[in-house]
């Protein structure tokens, strides 16, 4: 974007010369400016606070604004398949909920139909004109099956096949899930089953049915999913690890924990085969460079491919203004010769939430959640053993038939609204403006 971006791979990284920009109140915001990644503003006015090891600069409404915008990159898009290639991608969809009350509690999202049809309008626009439909695709942050059967549903005619979806309820407070979606032509699904485990430290799950003394590692357990692609066995691990909810370094002896015994599940798997083709991917709340993932990658003898990205493009998620990659692609080593392209989609991260409202033919790419989806392309079989996918392209998709049909088929009656959780930005509260 042709800006001076920091990216935070550790938790070392200096981020002081970051000064957030905060709004006088937090109980309007209209005349609060939208702004993305690279846009420039001058005339800041206003008290210069410090609190939580920050300096920021509360703006005063009575002092204008100067806003510089940077113009829009180029839209990525993924490059569409050779012949024997496969597409690996994950994507946090940002609390991709339905509509009904299934817990009578306040903090459980719930959207209206609208808003509803809106954010899988955004869903489909991504997985089909920027992932170009891939081969798996990795749902994090999903509340139920319903959802992802729908979503595949208006998927079905754009892609040219409707996707097999492997989810199973997890025992998240919020009530989110870890998905994945498959493309029937070439995946055969053998299992799907969830990787709990216990612990002794505490934990932000509960005691569950564990020993005394112990307690569930995972409020979001890794989905483990067996697939045969094109008659080669694949094993996928979908991951949403714990959040930095409560503190960071408070919060990541659990994040430690849930690395290691991911680590140890890929460790068994190579020691009874180790040309065995592994792949965890995900979510994993903390800094590419963080003892979690490197934990993660030297236990499981794993590597994740986003580290061939120039240094300048290792990010996914924007958090006040530091760029940081919290997201993974983690693949054993006889996958890595395979690789042929690795990609992370700029679509959402450097974007301003309120072009997450916004269906036009200009915005309609942009924001469909918080997080940048990631993909790796793998060089997997010799000779395609089926015929290549039928992807619709940019200019000929009839996105007033998504709309249509996906309230055709009953988005209502699913939903539940999407609530911005404590690592996100919330636009009419104090936050940064970067």
């Amino acid at each position: 974007m042709g800006l001076n971006r920091l990216v935070r791979p550790s938790a070392e990284t200096d981020i002081s010369w970051i000064t957030p920009i905060l709004y006088e109140t937090d109980v309007a915001c209209p005349t609060l400016p939208v702004l993305k990644s690279g846009d420039s503003i001058g005339g800041l006015m206003g008290p210069l606070t410090y609190n939580f090891d920050q300096y920021k600069i509360v703006w005063q409404e009575a002092y204008p604004l100067a806003i510089t915008a940077a113009p829009f990159p180029p839209l990525p898009r993924a490059t569409p398949l050779a012949v024997g290639q496969i597409s690996v991608a994950t994507f946090n969809v940002e609390n991709y909920f339905d509509t009904a009350d299934d817990t009578g509690d306040a903090a459980e999202p719930k959207l209206t139909t609208a808003e509803l049809t809106l954010k899988q309008t955004k869903l489909a626009h991504t997985i089909t004109q920027t992932l170009q439909c891939p081969t798996l695709l990795a749902i994090i942050e999903v509340e139920n099956a319903a959802l992802l059967e729908g979503l595949a549903l208006a998927l079905a005619e754009p892609c040219g096949f409707r996707y097999t979806v492997s989810h199973l309820e997890s025992y998240d407070g919020r009530g989110i899930d870890n998905a994945l979606l498959s493309d029937p032509r070439r995946v055969a699904v053998q299992s799907v089953v969830l990787r709990q485990s216990c612990v002794s430290i505490p934990t932000s799950t509960g005691a569950g049915d564990c020993p005394a003394g112990q307690n569930w590692l995972f409020g979001r357990p890794p989905l483990e999913v067996e697939l045969v692609i094109d008659g080669r066995s694949l094993i996928v691990w979908v991951n949403h690890f714990k959040s930095k909810r409560g503190g960071e370094v408070e919060s990541e002896p659990e994040r430690l924990a849930q690395a290691d015994y991911l680590g140890q599940l890929a460790a068994e798997r190579l020691t009874a085969d180790p040309s065995a083709a592994l792949i965890a991917l995900g979510d994993f709340n903390d800094y590419a460079e963080s003892p979690p993932l490197r934990l993660l990658a030297e236990r499981g003898q794993l590597t994740n491919v986003l580290h061939q990205l120039p240094p300048e493009e290792q990010y996914t998620f924007v958090f006040s203004g530091a760029s940081q990659m919290i997201d993974g692609i983690l693949l054993s080593s006889s996958l890595l010769a395979q690789v042929a392209q690795v990609q992370i989609l700029h679509i959402n991260a450097d974007y301003p939430d309120q072009y997450g409202l916004d269906i036009s033919a200009e915005f309609l790419p942009y924001k469909s959640a918080d997080h940048d989806p990631s993909l790796v392309v793998l060089n997997w079989v010799e000779e395609a053993t089926t015929a290549e996918p039928a992807l619709a392209t940019a200019a000929s998709f009839p996105w007033g038939w998504v709309v249509a049909g996906l309230a055709a088929v009953g988005w209502g009656w699913y939903g539940r609204a999407m609530a911005q959780t404590a690592d996100s930005k919330l636009d009419c509260k104090p936050s940064a403006l970067s």
